[in-house]
């Protein structure tokens, strides 16, 4: 009989019990990228000296457009706007336009700053000088269609339980990839965590399948507030989990602690052996568990994952290419 069937005193318990409502079920909102990050992706990059010059050489066929257009705002947004796009295949805000980038053009094409002004520089002129960029570049909007692709790159990223973050930057890679301008950060961010909480579901129904009673009262046990091997209910609030016993093994040579050790190896044996199957039924990646231990403890400050009938459970990346304030 393994220690900690004699269970008296669970933190969790993963036992049949009241049925939690549905929207309780659902993870926390995450944020993917910090404050700072989200800000950084919303505007046009830093440029140093080589990369403007760059960047904002525009083709023959760019400038002659650019000439038929109405008035020097509109010339100016559409030239920046295009620079922008080349670097990082995204389109920004006019008022987050760089004052650097905004001198060294209007110099280039001759316009004098005088006679501009991007706050006229209005959301129907934006949208078709975006149009025009995006058919010289051979790129489309985030449409329908791209965001299928992203969603099925989503959902194996995901299923191999890559990092948020790098499921972010990889989508952004994947988009580039697929020619399609990259969208606002929290399109990409609402695509990934409702791939996330899908996933999260999928995995506690195939728990709630798969963990017989008796596998449940085995769980339970690793719960118990207890220091001693026999399962006996001790005084001490602070005395430490069966759960946190396994996991830190003693490494000393003495013969009782040897002993202890044998026992708590003997119990991590059995309870792989009860749970292989379930393992097993969850598909989960080599480094699939840990990760997804990791997650969940940080979540579990904020809310406990609630499992169905009321059971609970505990590349390459992209920074940018040098060219974002914050990675570079």
């Amino acid at each position: 009989m393994l220690f900690f069937e004699h269970s008296v005193c669970h933190k969790r318990t993963f036992s049949r019990s009241v049925p939690v409502p549905k929207e309780q079920q659902i993870m926390p909102r995450m944020k993917i990228l910090n404050a700072v990050e989200q800000d950084t992706f919303a505007s046009p990059p830093v440029f140093t000296t080589a990369q403007r010059r760059h960047h904002f050489d525009f083709p023959h066929e760019v400038q002659q457009l650019t000439a038929t257009l109405r008035t020097p705002t509109n010339q100016l947004g559409f030239l920046l706007s295009w620079g922008y796009f080349t670097a990082t295949k995204q389109f920004f805000l006019p008022q987050t336009f760089r004052p650097l980038d905004i001198e060294y053009v209007a110099r280039q094409f001759g316009l004098s700053l005088d006679t501009v002004d991007l706050a006229s520089y209005d959301k129907q002129t934006v949208a078709r000088h975006q149009e025009l960029i995006l058919q010289y570049a051979g790129f489309r909007v985030f449409d329908a269609s791209a965001r299928t692709v992203l969603d099925r790159e989503i959902a194996g990223m995901v299923r191999a339980q890559l990092k948020p973050r790098l499921i972010f930057w990889r989508c952004v890679d994947v988009l580039i990839r697929e020619k399609v301008a990259v969208p606002a950060y929290f399109r990409l961010a609402d695509l990934i965590l409702t791939a996330i909480n899908r996933q999260k579901q999928t995995l506690m129904n195939i728990l709630a399948h798969t963990l017989s009673e008796q596998t449940q009262v085995l769980l339970d046990g690793l719960f118990v507030q207890s220091p001693t091997l026999d399962g006996d209910p001790v005084d001490s609030p602070t005395a430490a989990y069966k759960l946190t016993l396994l996991k830190n093994l003693s490494q000393s040579t003495k013969p009782a602690k040897i002993k202890e050790r044998v026992t708590d190896l003997t119990v991590v044996r059995e309870l792989h052996t009860r749970l292989s199957f379930v393992l097993t039924a969850l598909a989960l990646p080599p480094d699939g568990p840990p990760c997804r231990a990791t997650r969940t403890v940080r979540n579990a400050s904020t809310r406990t994952c609630a499992m169905p009938s009321g059971r609970s459970v505990i590349s390459s990346s992209r920074p940018c290419s040098g060219l974002w304030k914050s990675s570079s």
